[in-house]
């Protein structure tokens, strides 16, 4: 009689299976807000660098002395550094946050992609800097 009853109590999965998207991406919508607000600063970078690109000078001044003379002079190529610097830094903390994701450290990936947004957003400052 007792087997004609059915389960005494519920079963839960112990494994699941997962796709590759849920293995890599977060979860969580912090840290999707966090990989999508670093590349937004990235895309942000290169956009107002490519905006102003066309409107500067051949040769920039890029560093003062202390007397407030320029110190160095370098041509306005060389400002594509500064958001291959912040695409480079979102790639490689974007990479290592998902490898502490996926080891169950969300705490030090949102760190890794927070630390990137700062970079994006130092990058920011010092082109505008530059630029003006």
């Amino acid at each position: 009689e007792r087997y004609q009853l059915g389960a005494a109590a519920l079963v839960v999965a112990s494994q699941t299976r997962r796709s590759w998207v849920d293995r890599w991406l977060p979860a969580d919508r912090l840290g999707a807000w966090l990989l999508g607000s670093g590349l937004l600063g990235v895309m942000l970078i290169f956009g107002v660098l490519m905006i102003s690109f066309p409107d500067l000078a051949d040769v920039l001044t890029v560093r003062y002395n202390s007397a407030g003379l320029p110190d160095e002079i370098r041509e306005k190529s060389v400002l594509f550094r500064l958001p291959v610097i912040g695409l480079l830094v979102w790639i490689i903390n974007g990479g290592f946050g998902i490898l502490l994701t996926t080891n169950r450290q969300p705490i030090g990936a949102y760190m890794l992609w927070a630390g990137a947004i700062v970079v994006d957003l130092l990058m920011l400052l010092s082109l505008v800097s530059l630029i003006t």
